[in-house]
């Protein structure tokens, strides 16, 4: 076989493959929007600027700075403030719209594009010519495979996604803008904006829900980058790098959430990327990675309110370095932490104005910071990833014993119950069935432990002792500030997270490499049944069940069959303003996905206690798991929790419309 035969063949292999990443990439989003084909081709328009605006932004800088991986963090704080940026200037402006927002990313886009035309097109690009597909690569790509098929197909099913993370988003581009609005469910306006924020343009650009489970599956993508960069900082080895990557793609949290509306995932990415510019500003010195240190920090702070215990370690050591080395860096320093509070000024006006605390309200989910609270909590965090398989009775003994010794009141420290024993049978069933709210991390948490006390003790690992030493103390930070919850598992994720890098540290300096490649292999195991046996999004169902129906995976046939009449009675009685009754934890999402015959009307929440004072232009009102007494008396019971009412206003006051 000659040259140019062998040249023919390897172009032909490169094309099917190209052919056939393109076929998967959209065959899922065909797939499921296929009760609205209308929207699939919006659906690919917003994906190819949102994700060609990023990519650009990233040549234009790889080919200037030739430092990829430096580049790619860079581009992604860049990319996330301009998110940012642009939409609380259009929301200052009430011209949060489809018109607007594609004028500030065809303008962001077209930047971009102008500068590749200008200046980098004839620059050369080194691409790897070949990819060795060796396990670890395998084993990274179908977890990214599956969970994107999985986050394109199904719609957003997550519990908070249905009551506060979603339904924001959706009164934002009811009202042009991302300012208060009145609401039965604070966690709508309270809690910290940014992912909203990230959801929101593929929302009004894609017209539809397509696009909003990327979100997370984007930041679980990156994060794997991230862990690499921060590997790379490090100085292991290229072969050991990816020790580290796989310990956070097989972490089961991580893979549940990365097709997920939920957040961890997204200050997951934050916080690696606010370590990393740390380490390479400690390394380096550099001016502006000081300000991308204050960027990242604003960015994880405004995603989440956990971000201020996971933080608190890294800018402990940020300060202590700039104050030793005062005249070089406490400018820089302060001017950082100026840059993290300016991103989050305008949420913590909204909420001072509204609420009067900026910071919102964190009734239950913070700790009242008293050792003996934290030797409590300590052990219920780390209980929580494994589960002890024994008779309740022995383990509430043994526990309301330990709590009695630290003189813990239960009631005031836990607020959320306490931790519970596994029967034998629950426990074999955490091993098969993984749910996003609760999954457990046995072997990362495992590792952990166990790693955490070696990198620091064996002088082997002496030149990473400071990295360890940062993630342990983060760790506990963490558990001291955040009381133990039956979710604490999800909101530990950035600490498995920043963990990852850890386990390619002691893989890299270990003799016992097949030990290293054993536990991979068991992690890997591990992680199929969260891939497969999601919880809230098998795979199966999705390619059975219409769009609609998959929201209500968390909650059952019956309240799907409820709120689906519901809507349609509203749908049939052509309202314009709909008000709402609901609870603090309703379900309110459903409302703005359903597939409306008519226009659908603009949702309004009713805080009111009497009837009489409901706005007049409101006409028809959705009940549900929230009553007053003359609905009841309409009603003619009180409502069960998930059943919903509709009523409407007739000549003499309210009458019902619909009833479960």
């Amino acid at each position: 076989m000659d040259l140019k035969e062998i040249e023919t063949k390897k172009l032909l292999k490169n094309r099917i493959f190209q052919i056939l990443s393109v076929t998967f990439l959209l065959f899922p989003v065909f797939y499921g929007q296929r009760e609205n084909p209308a929207v699939i081709f919006q659906t690919v328009f917003a994906a190819v600027i949102l994700l060609g605006t990023f990519a650009l932004f990233f040549l234009n800088l790889y080919i200037k700075q030739r430092k990829p991986y430096d580049a790619f963090v860079k581009s992604l704080l860049i990319y996330s403030l301009f998110i940012f940026l642009s939409t609380e200037i259009l929301s200052f402006f009430k011209i949060l719209n489809f018109a607007a927002v594609l004028t500030a990313w065809s303008l962001f886009l077209g930047s971009q594009l102008f500068i590749y035309l200008s200046k980098n097109r004839r620059q050369r690009i080194d691409l790897p010519e070949v990819i060795n597909f060796n396990f670890q690569i395998k084993i990274l790509l179908l977890i990214l495979a599956i969970t994107f098929f999985i986050a394109a197909v199904y719609p957003p099913n997550n519990w908070d996604s249905m009551t506060y993370h979603i339904p924001r988003v959706e009164h934002w581009i009811q009202n042009k803008s991302v300012e208060h609005y009145e609401t039965s469910i604070l966690r709508q306006t309270k809690s910290a904006p940014f992912p909203g924020f990230i959801i929101i343009h593929g929302r009004i650009l894609s017209g539809g829900n397509s696009l909003m489970n990327f979100m997370q599956w984007l930041a679980f993508a990156f994060s794997l980058v991230i862990v690499y960069r921060i590997l790379t900082v490090l100085g292991i080895d290229k072969k050991y790098r990816f020790y580290g990557v796989l310990f956070l793609a097989t972490t089961p949290m991580a893979i549940l959430q990365a097709s997920s509306t939920q957040t961890d995932l997204v200050q997951s990415l934050f916080i690696l990327i606010l370590l990393e510019r740390f380490l390479t500003w400690k390394k380096d010195g550099d001016t502006f990675d000081a300000f991308q240190f204050g960027t990242a920090l604003g960015l994880a702070v405004l995603v989440k309110g956990t971000a201020y215990p996971l933080a608190f370690i890294i800018c402990c050591v940020f300060a202590v370095i700039a104050l030793r080395r005062f005249r070089e860096r406490i400018i820089v320093a302060i001017l950082a932490a100026l840059i993290a509070f300016a991103i989050n000024l305008p949420h913590y006006s909204r909420n001072y104005v509204a609420y009067d605390e900026p910071l919102g309200s964190h009734a239950g989910t913070m700790s009242d910071f008293r050792f003996n609270s934290f030797l409590a909590a300590f052990p219920a965090h780390i209980h929580v990833n494994f589960g002890i398989p024994m008779p309740q009775n022995l383990f509430s003994s043994i526990q309301n014993r330990y709590f009695e010794i630290l003189g813990i009141d239960v009631k005031k420290r836990f607020h959320y119950g306490v931790p519970e024993a596994d029967s034998i049978r629950s426990f074999i069933r955490s091993f098969l069935f993984f749910h996003e709210d609760t999954a457990r991390n046995y072997i990362q948490m495992l590792i952990v432990l166990i790693l955490g006390v070696v990198l620091i003790v064996n002088k082997k690992y002496k030149q990473y002792r400071f990295y360890t030493a940062i993630v342990t103390a983060t760790w506990l930070v963490f558990i001291y500030c955040i009381p133990w919850q039956p979710w604490i598992t999800r909101l530990q994720l950035p600490l498995f997270a920043i963990s990852a890098p850890m386990f390619a540290i002691w893989s890299s300096q270990t003799n016992r490499k097949k030990i290293a490649d054993f536990i991979v292999v068991i992690m890997v195991l591990v992680s199929l049944s969260p891939l497969f046996r999601n919880t809230s999004r098998p795979i199966i169902e999705s390619l059975t069940s219409d769009r609609f129906r998959l929201i209500f995976n968390n909650k059952g046939n019956e309240f799907y069959l409820n709120y689906k009449s519901a809507v349609s009675k509203i749908d049939n009685l052509k309202t314009t303003n709909l008000g709402i009754i609901i609870g603090g934890d309703s379900w309110e999402y459903p409302l703005f996905a359903y597939k409306w015959k008519n226009p659908i009307p603009r949702i309004i929440h009713v805080l009111p206690s009497n009837l009489e004072e409901i706005d007049e232009s409101i006409d028809v009102l959705f009940v549900l798991e929230r009553s007053i007494s003359e609905i009841e008396e309409i009603i003619g019971r009180k409502p069960k929790s998930g059943e919903p009412f509709v009523l409407r206003r007739n000549n003499t006051g309210w009458e019902v419309a619909y009833s479960p």
